[in-house]
């Protein structure tokens, strides 16, 4: 009788071998099935973030064109500002010596 316990512990451990086979296969295929998913999220993710930077590199070059434009345009504002600023301090004092030369006239006109 003992024989027969061990046969039918041994029945019931093979039983149990092959649950724990078909287990263990069902758990690695479901592992699998998580990896692939994790690569194609990560995958894409990494498209995601690729267009991302493609847009904000374009939105970068675009602005740094417009602010080197406006620059630009300040720079020559400016330079034709001081030029005028030049020819006005030229015509004040052109103006400064006529009024000067005009206010002293009398009195050359006076001593001649």
């Amino acid at each position: 009788m003992e024989a027969a316990e061990f046969k039918t512990q041994l029945d019931a451990a093979k039983q149990q071998k092959l649950g724990l086979e078909d287990r263990v296969k069902h758990l690695e295929g479901a592992l699998k099935g998580c990896t692939h998913q994790l690569r194609v999220v990560r995958e894409e993710q990494e498209q995601c973030i690729h267009e991302i930077v493609v847009k904000k590199t374009r939105e970068y070059d675009e602005l740094r064109a417009e602010m080197n434009a406006k620059l630009a345009e300040a720079s020559q504002l400016l330079a034709h500002t001081h030029n005028e600023l030049t020819v006005s301090r030229a015509d004040a004092n052109a103006l400064t010596l006529a009024l000067k030369v005009c206010h002293e006239r009398p009195t050359i006109d006076f001593l001649i």
